[in-house]
C-alpha cells in the first residue's frame, strides 16, 4: 500500500503497531523481515530507498558465500595432485613438487632406451594432457624435449670421458643412429657431436 494515500490510514497503520521505513511500513519488531506483499510500496523509487536503508542499518545482512564440505577436500588435492582452483588457472595448470621429481627421476632412468609421456603422466596420477601442460608451465619446456636435453647432457660427458665412437654414445643415450644422434645434438647446441669432442679435446691438452 503507498504511504501516500493520505495522513488518516497512516494513522490506522500506527494504531496497528506498524511503524514507516521510507515507503513501507511493516509490524513493530520485525525489523529484520521483509513487509508482506500487501505492505510494499506502490513508488518504485520507495523501493530503493527503503531497500538501501534497510541494508545499511545492517536489517537485512547481504549473504556471504557458504564455505561446504567439499572445500578442505578441494584444497587438499590442490596441493596433493598439483591441481588448482579452475577460476584462477585453468590456463596454466601446474605440478606438484612430488610430480615434478617423480617425473624427472622416470625419464632420466630411460634415457638409454624408448620413454612413453603417457607412462610418466600415469605415474603422477594425470592424464596426458594436463601432464603435458602441468610439466611445460612448472619446468619450463616440453616434457619431451627435456627428456632430450638430459640425453644430450649424458651424451657430453661421454664424449668427453670415455673413448666410445660416435655410434656407440648414440646408442647408449638411447638414438636410434649416429644421423639421429647428429640432428639432435647439433639442434640442441649448435655443432656436430664430433666437432664438439674435438674441442673439448684440445681444451683439456692445452
Amino acid at each position: 500500500m503507498c504511504p501516500s494515500t493520505g495522513n488518516s490510514r497512516a494513522s490506522s497503520f500506527e494504531r496497528a503497531g506498524m511503524r514507516r521505513c521510507a515507503s513501507w511500513w511493516w509490524p513493530m519488531g520485525q525489523g529484520a523481515e521483509v513487509p508482506g506483499a500487501s505492505y510494499l510500496p506502490c513508488n518504485p523509487l520507495g523501493v530503493a530507498v527503503a531497500a538501501f536503508a534497510i541494508v545499511r542499518a545492517g536489517a537485512m545482512p547481504v549473504a556471504q558465500p557458504e564455505r561446504t564440505k567439499a572445500q578442505p577436500i578441494r584444497l587438499a588435492r590442490q596441493t596433493h595432485f598439483g591441481e588448482h582452483s579452475t577460476e584462477a588457472t585453468s590456463s596454466r595448470p601446474m605440478l606438484a613438487p612430488w610430480q615434478v621429481s617423480l617425473a624427472m627421476r622416470t625419464m632420466r632412468g630411460k634415457l638409454g632406451s624408448a620413454i612413453s609421456i603417457s607412462e610418466v603422466a600415469s605415474l603422477c596420477r594425470l592424464s596426458v594432457c594436463y601432464f603435458v601442460r602441468a610439466f611445460t608451465n612448472t619446468v619450463g619446456v616440453a616434457p619431451y624435449a627435456w627428456f632430450v636435453q638430459q640425453r644430450i647432457v649424458r651424451a657430453k660427458r661421454l664424449l668427453s670421458d670415455s673413448d666410445l665412437s660416435l655410434v656407440q654414445v648414440a646408442l647408449e643415450c638411447g638414438f636410434s643412429d649416429q644421423a639421429h644422434f647428429t640432428k639432435a645434438f647439433g639442434k640442441a647446441s649448435g655443432i656436430t657431436p664430433a666437432r664438439w669432442r674435438r674441442q673439448i679435446c684440445t681444451s683439456c691438452g692445452s
